[in-house]
């Protein structure tokens, strides 16, 4: 008989509440151009500093904008930003640094040279070398945050799997013929999920 893992349980009732409202922000920032009641950039200086009303449901500010609409337009870019760059992370730090636990040798010390050469670049530096290249934009922005994060989050995930490797479950399901990928994907990140979220 298989058993299904219940990742939602685990999370707890706190940490269930808390994924709730972070997806009902990100979905709200998906929707904001449809949501929005009025353009975040139109003035209207008859409507500078107006309070609450039906029409503004937060008021105006000082050039007479709507301030829900301009809230509503900014948290697209605030929370869709990071939500891509550590997207991004996931998505390329993770396989390298399973790949790099389970084989060792060369290969590990490959990819930590590798790690060790980015992570040497500030952050915030490469993000504004990519903007001066390629323009600017969310996108740019992004894929430097993206690569500046990656070896910090691949970092952490190497030492958790690393310690996962070396355990006799690992060893037990090598012999019963499990293929490497399963075992990696399916018990070792499963494992070292926790880990992951906290980063």
């Amino acid at each position: 008989m298989r058993h299904r893992f219940n990742w939602w349980a685990p999370l707890g009732r706190s940490g269930q509440a808390a994924l709730v409202w972070v997806l009902l922000m990100l979905l709200t920032a998906l929707a904001a151009p449809l949501i929005a009641p009025h353009d975040a950039g139109q003035q209207s200086l008859l409507d500078s500093y107006a309070g609450p009303s039906p029409a503004h449901l937060l008021g105006c500010d000082g050039l007479g904008r709507d301030v829900l609409s301009r809230l509503l337009l900014g948290a697209r870019t605030s929370l869709l930003g990071p939500a891509l760059v550590v997207c991004c992370a996931l998505l390329v730090g993770i396989p390298l640094a399973l790949l790099a636990s389970w084989y060792g040798g060369w290969v590990d010390g490959v990819v930590a040279r590798v790690f060790d050469l980015v992570y040497a670049l500030p952050g915030l530096l490469l993000a504004v070398l990519t903007v001066a290249l390629f323009g600017p934009g969310l996108t740019p922005a992004v894929v430097a945050l993206s690569i500046a994060y990656i070896p910090f989050l691949a970092r952490i995930v190497r030492a958790a799997a690393r310690q996962q490797r070396v355990s006799p479950y690992v060893d037990a399901l090598a012999v019963q013929g499990f293929g490497v990928l399963r075992i990696t994907v399916r018990h070792i990140l499963r494992n070292i999920t926790p880990v992951v979220v906290g980063q």
